[in-house]
C-alpha cells in the first residue's frame, strides 16, 4: 500500500469566525497545497449539487424500506437533475466575451 501525506485544509463552512472547521486529507506524498484545495472545491461543489437536488427533485423524500427501491428513488432523482440543469443551461443567455484589447 503506497504511503500517504495527511492534511488539514479549512472548509468554507458558514459559521461564525472562531469555529474551526476542516477537511482532512489523505493524499499521495509530494500533494501540493493546490492539488488539496482543487480538492476541497470539487467535494464543495457536489454537496451544494445534493443540496439543490434535495430542494428541487425531492432526493431526500424517499420513504423506502430496501435497496433496490431507494437505488431507483435516487436514480431518477439524479436524472430529472440532470435534465433540468441540461434545460436551464439551454435556456440560459451565454456571457459576452470581452474583445481583446487593440490599443
Amino acid at each position: 500500500m503506497p504511503c500517504t501525506t495527511r492534511a488539514r485544509t479549512p472548509t468554507r463552512h458558514r459559521t461564525p469566525a472562531c469555529a474551526h472547521d476542516f477537511f482532512l486529507c489523505h493524499t499521495a506524498p509530494g500533494a501540493t497545497l493546490a492539488a488539496l484545495v482543487t480538492a476541497a472545491g470539487q467535494r464543495w461543489m457536489v454537496e451544494e449539487s445534493f443540496q439543490v437536488a434535495k430542494g428541487q427533485v425531492g432526493l431526500d423524500e424517499h420513504e423506502v424500506h430496501k435497496w433496490c427501491s431507494w437505488y431507483r428513488h435516487t436514480t431518477v432523482c439524479m436524472l430529472a437533475m440532470a435534465f433540468l440543469t441540461t434545460v436551464r443551461s439551454r435556456h440560459t443567455p451565454a456571457r459576452p466575451t470581452l474583445a481583446p484589447d487593440r490599443g
